[in-house]
């Protein structure tokens, strides 16, 4: 998406999103190739590997930022500090590529070169500004580290020094640099951090090879390269064999791996590969260690599905240690059972507990909450919407807020965006402040429409007050909302009584008061005009309300909360009186697994009983009678009762 920068005249909106078309269509189901693979394989070195094959090795990380040193020997392979590259400098490397003779700059025969110029003592590699030979590159002399676990050390200088691109990253690739170029392989690749200030990194990595060599570029080139040292270490245990890291419950992940000889303890450490703050620190975000005698370990967490997850183990004895081995794991179950809910217990006029039992395989519970309530009085407000988006967690252009159906068929639900619960879109996107909807794709069967949950909205004289603050991308458009249902093909049929408002792209308000409430019907807001070839329509706040008469009574979803694997309850607080009667029911949650809904538990206001409890085999005993004394055999309408049965008095709620 881009952004184009419109103020409101209602409120001060910064950037309204842009939807390219081709980036929310389901039917692209390829995966793009990031442009760094792209600046790679553009490469002379390069074009020996397929995008496929970079893309593996990305995913086949073997290094680490740290290691204790474990007794381990070490042996210096390569000790690079290239003082023989004396023209030029930092801010103005010589204009001569040496890549070809760059054997002739340095201590050891053997570096692979591709764009390198001299700079005062530092390796600076450049970009090709004209072709598309794409960036700069170092490589290392291939050295034999085979031997053992084939661990090595490498540590290096780097600066980036290309003005335009401040946030580039510093790209390794471990290379099987065989003579033979039909066996030539990649063996990993990573990112690191790199600023327009020198930054010392160290790599710690096993899996070397008979030729291994290491592969330094600026995916955006322009970069400067210093002190380039290999290490070969030789720990002085064997590093763990086989290590697997599987999902034993929503909150569990078991480690395995083979026995090592001499080993009389394990360090088990968890990271959590998705943590954003590497992207910037190359900080590790340890969530779980343990300290075992066995080879396996489980390891008790707050698991987020989509993540990939790393486990680090390593053998010791005393202060003899291994170097540590590694498995990867993205958590995945293949069905969440439901949880049971149980009976609501501290029911108070201030709230209740929601109570039930776990279920293994959730990583998280919903506890769904809907409301029945009775108007005591004419004129009691009850809230549909009232959203101003601040609590939407997503800055513009984060591909998390686009909320798109995956089925063309099905609406999507935005509870995890929207305070009130409830409602849903078929396409739409949510950034902090803000939440648009788009017509652009009306001919797919996704009109730009946003749905309420389905109630009785005869409530009121069925009439709802409509107001918020709107803005377009494109050009003015307008808006319907209304009472009305969702049909086959997402066909949408308003009630009379529905209201069209103008949204100018520069922003503006909108009140109105809509009527036609029905039964089993929905509050709707749909774009019905706008620019050739749809807009979108940004809402910055919205609110709909209805003045109740005395007597109504509805029931809607209250909340939907979102709680980790070890919550067993929920304390609901609200004020709970009258005839007030609340429902809910627990999901539990595995990424995009969820199991069914729980069965359902029924909470009445502590001043009332529920009349279901009244009934049963004796009922014809029970009488009932009005507050205002007014006798029956069975209460049709919601109210309070005073019934009397097996010679006991007391009141109920229906």
């Amino acid at each position: 998406m881009s952004l184009a920068t419109a103020n409101a005249s209602a409120g001060n909106v910064a950037a309204v999103p842009q939807f390219e078309k081709t980036s929310l269509l389901v039917e692209n189901k390829g995966k793009a190739v990031p442009d760094v693979v792209k600046a790679f394989l553009a490469t002379p070195m390069g074009r020996h590997f397929t995008a496929e094959q970079v893309m593996a090795a990305y995913n086949n990380v073997n290094c680490i930022m740290k290691a204790e040193s474990g007794n381990a020997a070490s042996e210096t392979k390569i000790d690079e500090d290239f003082s023989k590259l004396t023209a030029g400098s930092e801010d103005a490397p010589d204009a001569t590529n040496i890549a070809d003779l760059f054997d002739n700059y340095t201590t050891l025969p053997g570096w692979g070169a591709f764009l390198t110029y001299q700079a005062g003592g530092k390796a600076y590699l450049g970009y090709d500004e004209v072709g598309e030979d794409g960036p700069g590159y170092l490589m290392t002399p291939a050295m034999d580290l085979s031997d053992g676990d084939g661990v090595f050390k490498v540590t290096f200088r780097v600066k980036n020094a290309n003005p335009n691109v401040n946030d580039q990253g510093l790209q390794y690739f471990i290379m099987n640099d065989d003579p033979d170029a039909s066996k030539k392989s990649m063996i990993s690749a990573a990112s690191l951090p790199m600023t327009t200030d020198w930054t010392d990194l160290v790599l710690y990595v096993d899996g070397g090879v008979k030729y291994t060599s290491v592969m330094f570029l600026g995916w955006q080139g322009k970069v400067l390269v210093d002190n380039v040292k290999l290490e070969k270490l030789t720990y002085p245990l064997t590093e763990p064999k086989n290590v697997k890291l599987t999902t034993t419950s929503g909150s569990e992940l078991t480690a395995t791996w083979d026995a090592v000889d001499g080993a009389t303890e394990y360090y088990v450490e968890l990271l959590d590969d998705n943590f954003e703050g590497k992207k910037s620190t190359y900080d590790e975000q340890v969530v779980a260690t343990t300290t075992v005698s066995e080879p396996t370990a489980k390891l008790s967490f707050q698991i987020i599905p989509s993540h990939k997850y790393i486990v680090r183990v390593t053998a010791t004895n005393g202060d003899d240690k291994s170097f540590p081995a590694r498995g990867y794991t993205t958590p995945s179950v293949s069905k969440v059972d439901a949880p049971v809910a149980l009976a609501a217990t501290d029911v108070t006029t201030s709230g209740f507990t929601a109570n039930w039992e776990s279920s293994l395989y959730a990583a998280n519970y919903k506890a769904s909450f809907v409301r029945t309530h009775t108007a005591t009085e004419d004129g009691e407000t009850l809230t549909y919407i009232n959203e101003d988006f601040s609590q939407i967690p997503y800055s513009m252009n984060d591909p998390k807020g686009t909320v798109q159906t995956a089925d063309f068929v099905t609406p999507v639900s935005l509870d995890n965006l929207f305070n009130t619960p409830g409602w849903s879109t078929l396409l739409g996107v949510g950034y902090t402040g803000m939440f648009g909807i788009t017509n652009m794709y009306e001919s797919y069967g996704l009109p730009g429409a946003l749905f309420g949950p389905v109630a009785d909205f005869t409530i009121g004289e069925g009439k709802a007050k409509i107001s918020g603050t709107a803005m377009t991308s494109v050009d003015d458009a307008q808006v319907k909302v209304g009472f009305g249902k969702l049909g086959a093909g997402n066909s949408i049929t308003f009630n009379e009584g529905a209201k069209v408002f103008e949204v100018s792209k520069s922003g503006s308000p909108f009140d109105v008061e809509i009527s036609g409430g029905s039964k089993d019907s929905r509050l709707i807001f749909q774009i019905i005009d706008a620019a050739e070839g749809g807009d979108i329509v940004i809402f910055t706040n919205m609110k709909a309300t209805a003045d109740l008469k005395k007597d109504d009574t509805y029931t809607l979803p209250y909340c939907t909360v979102t709680l980790p694997y070890d919550a067993t309850s929920y304390k609901m607080e609200v004020p709970f009186t009258g005839n007030d009667k609340f429902e809910y029911t627990v999901t539990g949650t595995f990424g995009d697994k969820a199991s069914e809904e729980s069965n359902t538990i029924t909470v009445y206001s502590p001043e009332a009983m529920a009349i279901s409890s009244v009934k049963g085999e004796t009922d014809a005993t029970a009488t009932y009678t009005t507050l205002d004394g007014m006798r029956m055999d069975y209460p049709v309408k919601a109210g309070v009762y005073i019934v009397k049965k097996n010679g006991k008095t007391f009141k109920v709620m229906k």
